[in-house]
């Protein structure tokens, strides 16, 4: 993937308008075979993202990092903004946060343990507080 496509896809993914375009931009990068100099990239750009005041721009950045879980390594600037999102009173950002979290606790790189407990320890609390319902759509399925 070529610069310009990877600045392109990595800015729909976050900031697209229309879900559709966010959807399809993820499965772009998700796809994509990237290089470690691109994985960066992306890194940084969702990081930027988590730390914005957006909740709509902080949870695309989470869906983002859910289905590169794999592939990026996560910051404890990352860790600590997908936690403080998780407990966000819209349910969908949080669901999102907690939708990255678990995927990154399963499959994900972190540069420090710490964060990888701290996720792990929020994701235990949200399966006994959110609900059954909440509970059978993110950690059954």
């Amino acid at each position: 993937m070529d610069e310009n496509q990877l600045r392109f896809y990595t800015t729909q993914a976050l900031y697209g308008k229309e879900l559709q375009e966010r959807q399809i931009a993820t499965r772009q990068l998700v796809e994509a075979d990237l290089s470690p100099a691109e994985i960066e990239a992306v890194r940084t750009r969702v990081e930027l993202a988590l730390g914005r005041e957006d909740e709509y721009v902080r949870s695309a950045a989470a869906l983002l990092l859910d289905g590169l879980a794999e592939k990026v390594l996560v910051s404890p600037t990352m860790a600590r903004e997908l936690l403080a999102l998780s407990r966000s009173p819209e349910a969908f950002a949080r669901e999102a946060a907690l939708r990255a979290m678990k995927r990154l606790c399963e499959r994900g790189h972190f540069f420090s343990m710490k964060d990888k407990l701290s996720m792990q320890q929020r994701l235990e609390e949200a399966r006994h507080s959110e609900g059954e319902e909440f509970v059978f759509s993110l950690f059954e399925v």
